[in-house]
């Protein structure tokens, strides 16, 4: 079984980042986990605030055959309707996400 990461950059839109981080924390983070292949869910913010218009990040552990299906699997809950969307949505600039198979680990 393959290990991966999805990594999403995210920008809140002017004037609802209060609302984004209620929603990205205690809605998306939840339905995300529901789904086949994630196993965690770990969100950060920019230290400094200086590093360009994706403050924020989100870090999603897979673990599956087929990690390009799990990812796909975003978006069939979206279409099927199993992912509780939100009008804070209206991010700015759209979200940026990337996929990545664990190589190697090593831990102290």
């Amino acid at each position: 079984m393959a290990k991966g990461i999805l990594l999403v950059q995210t920008a809140a839109a002017e004037g609802r980042e209060d609302e984004f981080h209620d929603w990205y924390n205690d809605v998306h983070l939840v339905d995300i986990l529901k789904l086949a292949g994630f196993t965690s869910a770990r969100r950060f913010t920019q230290v400094g605030g200086e590093g360009g218009g994706t403050p924020h990040l989100a870090i999603y552990e897979i673990e599956a055959d087929d990690l390009e299906a799990a990812q796909a699997g975003i978006g069939t809950a979206m279409a099927a309707g199993e992912l509780r969307m939100s009008d804070v949505l209206a991010m700015d600039p759209p979200p940026s996400m990337v996929l990545y198979e664990q190589v190697a680990e090593l831990q102290a």
